[in-house]
């Protein structure tokens, strides 16, 4: 049922008929025989399949069945690694590190050896000094021998001298001296990165520019035109219907509040899929009780309040559209208290199928959650778009990247580009989709997700924890939790460019300290293969 979503049918339809007029019950017995429309799936089924795709409980009439639950784990049935693989490893490393003193420079660390009966000699220690996302220095860890089940301070002399408008941390990492029978010498065992309070980052802020956005309005809608950008507003829904840089189109929907995830396994073992329902299209359907336009300087401010149908939830969104030709969006939402949890709190939009790269500063390279991004590294990453959704056997939502600071869509070389910075001191999450939010939602495989000629972008205040308790309905625990008792505010600017304005992104291979030496002769690293 497209509408509601989570009313879906779990077996085979064998034939349908559609009539003009209400049939007695004898007829519905009988198969009535003058249907306007009837159809029989089963001539169908007898024809032959090419399609190949990973199937699961009852894909085979087999009944009972546990559906996909026996397809969820760590390591997907061709053997390749799922998301939740890297989390898995660093909650299971067995060296850990924590700061001590990081207040200066010289940063004080304390390693805790978790094995219980051997020491940490088989390992060789690392570090490296990341400023806002690329390596700033780095250096061997002269690592004491820690005893089993113990711990030891250690201290780093960086040599940097901090600037107060830079983000700092530390990475440590630990490789393996000796080959084992499963790991070759060189192995990474274990690692942390350690947040550094040297400095803080500086929120952007719209370029200065010296020409003037500019307006017109009507009954209907507010074209506002600024540099080579032209954004048409639907007065009656409250929000962007269309956003054309150098006469390409960047929205093919309207730029809409989106509250609503496709729901994961867990979700639906809680029922969530059923209970929290009333935030699907909530952000969708929402129309605007007042709109204002207004000239401020350069630029055109357009001010929309917006009656959200999920009781008396509210928003209100302020669109800054500068004479530079940039969207500053500063959003204000109020749900209504009686209202249950909120899967996601943001916007979403379809943009063209032709943008294929993404670069972001933040939590990576693989996908991440609020409660599930400890196996994640901090810095700047780069891929191609049909990597960064996940295909789970099960479909559900996927490819959630969180804390980022900024973020880049770009296109082939000679196309165009859209940045997206997070303003202010809270962070975005982002995620983009191969096709439409209720086609995963829809299909239960992934080859049955249509071909499209768009993405779907969320742009993300914040997103529910996935949970993970247990292994089927326990709710996210409570701080990952979006309750609807409370507001939520944030702000972001969007920047449309011709080329990519995103600096390289810092590999995962380069995290090893050069020159030597770094390490013991005859060692050679080998690095965990990542998307970089």
């Amino acid at each position: 049922d497209t509408e509601e979503t989570a009313r879906r049918l779990n077996g085979s339809v064998r034939n349908a008929a559609v009539y003009s007029r209400a049939l007695k019950a004898e007829e519905i017995a009988n198969s009535a025989p003058d249907a306007v429309v009837s159809l029989d799936f089963t001539k169908d089924a007898e024809k032959p399949k090419t399609q190949r795709f990973l199937a699961y409980g009852g894909d085979f009439n087999d009944r009972p069945t546990d559906v996909s639950f026996c397809c969820n784990g760590i390591v997907m049935s061709t053997l390749t690694p799922s998301p939740q693989f890297e989390e898995v490893k660093k909650v299971y490393q067995n060296i850990h590190t924590s700061g001590v003193d990081v207040s200066s420079p010289n940063v004080k660390i304390a390693v805790r050896n978790e094995n219980f009966f051997r020491g940490i000699k088989p390992v060789f220690g690392t570090w490296q000094l990341v400023k806002d996302g690329a390596a700033a220095a780095v250096g061997k860890l002269a690592l004491p021998d820690i005893g089993p089940d113990s711990s030891a301070e250690v201290t780093i002399s960086t040599g940097h001298t901090p600037s107060p408008d830079s983000e700092y941390s530390l990475w440590i990492r630990y490789n393996a001296v000796e080959q084992t029978a499963w790991s070759p010498a060189g192995v990474l065992v274990a690692w942390d990165e350690i947040p550094l309070p040297w400095g803080k980052r500086k929120p952007p802020v719209p370029a200065a520019s010296g020409s003037a956005a500019s307006f017109t309005e009507t009954d209907a809608g507010i074209t506002v035109k600024a540099a080579d950008l032209v954004l048409e507003f639907d007065k009656t829904r409250g929000v962007p219907t269309s956003v054309k840089a150098g006469g390409e189109p960047w929205l093919l929907s309207p730029l809409t509040l989106n509250f609503w995830r496709p729901p994961t396994n867990n979700d639906e073992g809680a029922k969530l899929h059923h209970k929290l329902k009333v935030w699907q299209r909530a952000g969708q359907r929402a129309t605007a009780g007042k709109v204002n336009v207004a000239q401020e300087g350069n630029d055109v401010v357009i001010t929309s309040d917006l009656r959200i149908p999920a009781g008396q939830s509210t928003a209100q969104v302020r669109y800054r559209i500068t004479g530079g030709g940039q969207l500053v969006i500063d959003t204000d939402f109020r749900p209504d208290a009686q209202m249950p949890d909120i899967p996601r709190i943001g916007f979403q939009c379809q943009i063209p199928s032709t943008v294929t790269r993404y670069n972001w500063f933040g939590k990576g390279p693989h996908e991440s959650y609020v409660d599930r991004k400890s196996g994640a590294w901090t810095t700047v990453h780069n891929e191609v778009l049909p990597k960064m959704f996940h295909r789970y056997v099960d479909p559900q939502e996927s490819g959630n990247r969180s804390d980022i600071r900024w973020a880049t869509l770009s296109a082939p070389a000679g196309g165009g580009a859209l940045r997206l910075d997070a303003m202010g001191d809270s962070l975005l999450e982002m995620s983009v989709y191969p096709c439409s939010q209720d086609d995963i939602t829809l299909a239960m495989h992934p080859s049955e997700f249509p071909k499209r000629d768009f993405h779907t972008l969320n742009i993300d205040h914040r997103q529910a924890g996935v949970g993970g308790t247990d292994s089927w309905g326990a709710l996210a625990l409570p701080q990952y939790r979006l309750p609807s008792n409370r507001g939520y505010q944030w702000s972001c600017m969007l920047t449309f460019a011709k080329t990519p304005s995103a600096p390289q992104g810092l590999r995962r291979q380069q995290l090893q300290p050069e020159p030597e030496p770094t390490k013991p002769s005859g060692v050679t690293i080998e690095e965990p293969k990542d998307n970089n």
